[in-house]
């Protein structure tokens, strides 16, 4: 094998050594330092090779070949240089481009640190380099005056954090679909991930006013800092109607209360009337969801006063008596708030009964014309939803509706 022969093999095993380098090693500069300078010896090698053939063939033959090679080594070394700038300019085409998407701001309940502000945002960080991490997220707002304020990342817990904007709607934000999270394993590519920051000292009308700028940075995994282009508040407003490619599907999210029957009946009291509620709760979510066993309440409105009833805890063997006086029976293991304590996964249904007692109301009072029966309840993160029943008229049924999985028996 000649010198000629060798110099190839070792050109080749260092092209592919360092194209798998930067997405094995990508934050070990000295790997990059070492393949340039093999190429280096390379073309001195091959330099030392073409003049030898050159001296043997004349000098004439030499004197183009130099002439040539300057002329090619000037054109590219032109490129080279018309190419580059400065880090900071070089960072639109070369590492990491973030950019926020949009942003939203609300207020925050009162908190031992004073927080009282929060800004949600959606962030896209494309990568056109070798594969890396994303990390120290930084938010930096400037208002119109040139006052800025820095905002504090807040930790979104597991099983994720509900948020209430201004407009009276509300989402909520999982752990799994945050910029932090995402960003924990090497960018190929584009990702897309929500952040939420909190301030003290602002308001959410001063973060959405008009020349309010907003600018996130960031550092790759060797430490090189990138930044998002100001972006103005006024741009767009996020909310649970505004969505990107990559994130959750844009629509309500949460749990939703449907009732199927109601039946009333009457204690050894006569003073006092007893509603039953067979209900639904559907998980529209994206998440595992549960209710909160102290979040319910059930109210009837009649004649425009609402009357909250008292929780009555559904035991085994529990009596439900109908208007012809028969009776039907429920258990512990049949109430909705033991259903949906475990947790209700997307998509599913839970299918149980509440019962809550009426002081001073009669049975019929109850399923009178224009009666408005109420459940609240609240899930894990605090979400409270509402799901109601309004007679049109008539009295009480004589018999229940049987729905499967009520478990209801005579």
């Amino acid at each position: 094998m000649s010198l000629g022969d060798r110099l190839g093999i070792v050109g080749v095993v260092v092209a592919l050594f360092a194209i798998a380098a930067p997405y094995l090693w990508p934050d070990r500069k000295w790997i990059g330092w070492l393949s340039l300078i093999l190429a280096g010896v390379l073309l001195l090698g091959w330099a030392v090779l073409e003049i030898q053939g050159r001296v043997r063939n004349g000098y004439a033959s030499l004197i183009w070949s130099v002439a040539a090679g300057m002329v090619i080594g000037g054109v590219v070394a032109a490129l080279i240089w018309s190419s580059w700038r400065p880090t900071a300019e070089r960072q639109d085409t070369v590492g990491l481009r973030p950019r926020i998407d949009a942003l939203g701001s609300g207020s925050m309940a009162a908190n031992k640190n004073g927080f009282t502000t929060f800004a949600s945002l959606i962030i896209t960080v494309i990568n056109d380099g070798a594969p890396t991490l994303a990390e120290e997220f930084q938010l930096q707002v400037t208002f119109a005056n040139g006052v800025s304020v820095a905002g504090f990342l807040l930790t979104i817990p597991d099983d994720g954090i509900a948020i209430d904007y201004p407009n009276g709607k509300s989402e909520i934000i999982l752990r799994t679909e945050t910029l932090d999270t995402l960003s924990m394993h090497p960018i190929i590519g584009k990702i897309q991930g929500r952040l939420i920051y909190a301030f003290k000292g602002v308001t959410a009308a001063e973060i959405l006013d008009v020349g309010t700028k907003a600018q996130l940075s960031m550092k790759d995994g060797a430490g090189k800092l990138y930044s998002t282009p100001p972006f103005s508040t006024k741009e767009i407003r996020l909310g649970p109607d505004v969505d990107f490619p990559g994130l959750r599907p844009v629509g309500k999210l949460g749990l939703r209360g449907q009732f199927l029957q109601t039946i009333v009946g009457q204690t050894t009291d006569p003073s006092i009337a007893v509603g039953f509620v067979e209900m639904t709760i559907t998980n529209e979510g994206i998440g595992k969801s549960t209710a909160k066993p102290d979040g319910w309440s059930l109210t009837v409105t009649l004649g425009g006063i609402s009357h909250r009833g008292k929780l009555i805890a559904i035991q085994d063997g529990t009596q439900m008596q109908m208007a012809e006086g028969k009776t039907y029976g429920i258990d512990h293991a049949d109430a909705i708030y033991e259903k949906t304590s475990k947790g209700i996964e997307p998509g599913s249904i839970a299918h149980g009964w509440i019962q809550a007692a009426f002081k001073g109301i009669k049975p019929n009072d109850l399923v009178s014309e224009g009666a408005r029966w109420e459940i609240n309840f609240e899930d894990h993160l605090g979400v409270r939803y509402t799901a109601s029943y309004q007679y049109t008229g008539g009295e009480r049924q004589p018999e229940p509706q049987y729905y499967p999985g009520g478990g209801i028996k005579p």
